[in-house]
């Protein structure tokens, strides 16, 4: 055998004398000798690491076997996992009944809000691993979008600077019972001797954790009560300094939002979003919102619903149940606008009940809020309701045309509901935002431009009037339409004011006399026949209207005109037909 050159003499003096890759660096040697020199050295490195792994696993075997503290324990076993793994920080999660991940013990962590965290089931990568029973590990855990995240969870991991991390599973019995991790504050890249070293590890936890399972278990459930109820106490706080400063929903839901790291919508008894917190996060997009705000909580007052909280946390968190707790400060913040918009509407439906009566103030007052005096006299509408209270239904009716884009306030003639509207918007726009057939029977609006005759009427009271006998003119027509303009039906209450009654009866018993006469005598229907004839296109549809056979309508209106001595479908007879029905209708027989 050739006795090794002088430069691999060199080499293997240094190695035995436990050289480092500086030293192999500097001699002058064939590069086959180099590279043999320094793979000698990785794998005596490697058998060096190996052995402090071994003995470090015996050291722990040996402190488990002779030691109670179970603190202890687990502190030794995370600090050995943090220094054989040379990493910057290493911890222990324990599983709690509720199966989330709460930390226990820790070496190296800095961030009081990333060691007060509460992990909800399957979510982060300590929730991975204890849902697959397998290590793991990641280069960078904010980035990976293998793990479920919560807002509030990337937030502490910032906290603390987390990049990579690597964790195993601590089972018993079949069972995993906590999770094993150590990390660094930069990326890495974890080998599978690093993993089966912390696998190792896990395991001695576990013969610490199951000896003292009901003690770990107490101990964790009482110490996450606690920071649950701090963290309660701090945001209950804030919540009330909010209230008592008068501050909106939309802060209170801020606050929230900070205090549990999930978004908050506040509503209110019927449905409209009052208060949302800012979105947080690519996954709070507008179109994964509606999907993630799935928790929704009721807030009462007095065992009175005021609203719901919706908010995007797991259900069974823990920041499920701070909301639930935290919930009524925030249905008080509720209750209060509520009863706030009460007032304002109950002054607002007075005022303009006043206005419409003829009181001067009160009209000034109502056209300043309405802004009418540079866009021009309000549009006014008269409504006559199917039912139900006046100023609830005002109140509703006034919102329905707001969400058009005007400017509306409501009141009462009467038993009529008056609305005050400024702004431009087309007839139909107005005629749907009053489109509710439940509430709404009829109803009359005057427009306030230039090319309404009703323009023309010198206040709000006034073209209030002329509205109130459009909608009674329109009640006795029995018009077809749910609404009419007030200039369409304004010459029937023109007449009735204008003329002397004797003068409308005259003309209406000069060319319905013998008919009317007729059905009074022998209770027919020959007036109504007749009016229901000349405002229908046929004889078929009139005979439709009324629901008679169509011979009867035949007989009927030949009857009529045997009386008349002359036909009677012109124009002057449908005028003498719905004169003589204003006169018999509720109301106006007195006014004329």
């Amino acid at each position: 055998m050739s006795e090794p050159s002088g430069g691999a003499s060199a080499l293997l003096r240094l190695l035995a004398g436990h050289a480092d890759s500086t030293d192999l660096g500097g001699v002058e040697a064939d590069q086959a000798d180099r590279d043999s020199a320094f793979s000698v050295l990785r794998r005596i490195s490697d058998l060096e690491d190996a052995r402090e792994s071994l003995q470090a696993l015996v050291a722990t075997l040996t402190d488990v076997s002779s030691s109670t503290d179970a603190e202890a324990l687990l502190w030794s076993v995370v600090s050995r996992a943090r220094r054989l793994l040379r990493s910057d920080f290493a911890y222990f999660l324990a599983l709690g009944v509720d199966g989330g991940l709460t930390m226990h013990v820790y070496d190296g962590l800095l961030s009081d809000l990333f060691t007060q965290e509460v992990i909800a089931p399957g979510f982060g990568i300590s929730g991975y691993i204890a849902d697959r029973r397998q290590p793991t590990w990641t280069s960078d855990f904010l980035t990976d979008e293998r793990y479920r995240h919560t807002d509030h969870g990337d937030r502490s991991a910032r906290s603390e600077g987390i990049r990579a991390l690597a964790g195993a599973p601590v089972m018993a019995e079949g069972q995993v019972i906590g999770v094993l991790l150590a990390g660094e504050r930069h990326p890495r890249t974890y080998s599978a001797g690093d993993l089966d070293l912390l696998m190792s590890l896990a395991g001695h936890a576990a013969v610490v954790h199951s000896r003292n399972a009901t003690v770990f278990a107490h101990e964790n459930a009482a110490s996450a009560r606690i920071r649950e109820a701090e963290s309660i106490v701090r945001l209950q706080s804030k919540l009330l300094g909010h209230l008592v400063d008068g501050t909106g929903a939309d802060e209170m839901a801020e606050t929230l939002s900070q205090g549990i790291g999930g978004r908050v919508v506040v509503e209110d008894a019927a449905g409209t979003v009052v208060g949302t917190s800012a979105p947080q996060g690519p996954d709070h997009a507008p179109e994964a919102q509606a999907g993630a705000l799935s928790e929704a909580v009721d807030l009462r007052v007095r065992e009175e619903s005021v609203g719901r909280l919706r908010c995007a946390v797991p259900s069974g968190s823990s920041e499920q149940r701070m909301l639930r707790e935290l919930a009524p400060t925030l249905a008080i913040r509720l209750a209060l606008d509520a009863g706030s918009r009460r007032y304002r509407r109950t002054a607002e439906f007075d005022q303009v009940t006043a206005a419409v009566r003829g009181d001067t103030d009160a009209e000034s007052a109502v056209l300043a809020a309405l802004g009418a005096g540079e866009g021009g006299p309000p549009t006014v509408f008269c409504i006559e309701l199917t039912s139900g209270d006046r100023r609830t239904a005002a109140a509703l009716l006034a919102d329905g045309l707001r969400r058009k884009g005007l400017t509306a306030v409501a009141g009462a003639s009467g038993e009529s509901v008056v609305l005050l509207a400024a702004g431009s918007a087309p007839v139909d726009d107005l005629v749907r935002g009053l489109d509710r057939p439940r509430m709404v029977r009829r109803f009359v609006l005057s427009r306030g431009d230039e090319h309404c005759r009703s323009h023309a009427e010198p206040d709000v009271a006034a073209r209030t009037d002329t509205a109130l006998r459009a909608l009674q003119a329109m009640r006795a027509l029995r018009w077809g339409r749910r609404w009419a303009d007030a200039d369409e039906l304004a010459l029937f209450p023109m007449v009735m004011r204008s003329l002397p009654p004797g003068e409308i009866h005259a003309f209406v018993r000069a060319h319905l006399g013998p008919v009317i006469d007729y059905d009074r005598r022998c209770g027919t229907a020959l007036v109504e026949t007749l009016r229901t004839r000349l405002s229908s296109s046929s004889n078929a549809a009139g005979a439709g209207a009324m629901n008679v056979h169509l011979n009867t309508l035949r007989q009927r209106l030949e009857r009529a005109q045997a009386l008349l001595t002359c036909d009677c479908d012109d124009a002057v007879h449908l005028l003498a037909l719905n004169l003589h029905q204003l006169i018999e209708a509720s109301g106006l027989e007195e006014e004329s």
